[in-house]
């Protein structure tokens, strides 16, 4: 049985989400292929199968993947699951540093 969120959301959506958690004003969104994204991210010390997995999941939310809902989550819980909004609010700096 596959687990989805509490609220469907695009990867539009959620970059602005994000933006906004982290109290941050702006988006900036850049196109690159699979193989410069590979190339720039294992080039800055990540994993080589990062990559891979990230664009696993960009292929996978173009189709729809990731729209359905389901209460699940927060019946598994036992309370309603936390926002990515929140956790990056709590989690990363604002556009001040902090």
């Amino acid at each position: 049985m596959p687990l989805r969120a509490a609220e469907s959301r695009l990867l539009g959506q959620r970059g602005a989400q994000g933006t906004g958690g982290a109290g941050r004003t702006r988006v900036k969104r850049i196109t690159a292929t699979g193989h410069r994204f590979r190339q720039q991210l294992v080039g800055r010390g990540v994993p080589a199968e990062a990559p891979d997995q990230l664009l696993g999941i960009v292929a996978a939310s173009r189709p729809g993947e990731f729209a359905a809902v389901d209460p699940t989550p927060a019946a598994l819980l036992g309370r309603k699951p936390i926002t990515l909004s929140t956790v990056l609010r709590d989690q990363l700096p604002d556009d001040d540093g902090h």
